[in-house]
């Protein structure tokens, strides 16, 4: 179900569809707090996930884990992505960057961009695409000054 908030321009005109319309959902999962199964659902199982620099999240429990806090820390968020690049055709590692918006507990919001670089396999049973490796690069200087770090 395309949702036109989440909408991403591919900047490499030989990305797959699939996959802009994987990060368009993703990211609409993403900012939705009640969305913890269906989010780590978009990992493989095995999956490594970086957030600005801290210490990898493995696997799908670690991933879990991660998201049934990631809530705790802030009353909002809302992922922006602008663009989208692939090394071709059938590249299924892109890079990706935007804005993100978040309400902090502190009543403070922040605005600052991120970049994505991820690495998809493509589950050969359900025919569903999902992240092996998703690393976040953000500017953690407006969180920051929101008081929120």
């Amino acid at each position: 179900m395309p949702n036109n908030e989440y909408t991403i321009q591919a900047a490499s005109p030989a990305i797959s569809g699939e996959l802009v319309r994987f990060f368009e959902e993703f990211y609409a999962i993403t900012d939705d707090p009640s969305e913890i199964e269906n989010y780590v659902d978009q990992f493989t199982a095995d999956a490594v996930f970086i957030r600005g620099g801290a210490e990898p999240t493995r696997g799908a429990d670690e991933i879990r884990t991660w998201r049934k806090h990631a809530f705790d820390y802030m009353k909002s968020c809302k992922h922006i992505p602008h663009k989208m690049f692939s090394l071709g055709p059938e590249s299924n590692e892109v890079m990706l960057y935007g804005q993100v918006t978040i309400g902090h507990l502190n009543s403070q919001i922040s605005m600052g961009g991120y970049a994505v670089r991820a690495i998809l396999e493509k589950d050969r049973i359900e025919q569903k695409w999902r992240l092996a490796y998703y690393e976040v690069f953000m500017d953690v200087q407006e969180l920051s000054k929101a008081g929120a770090l």
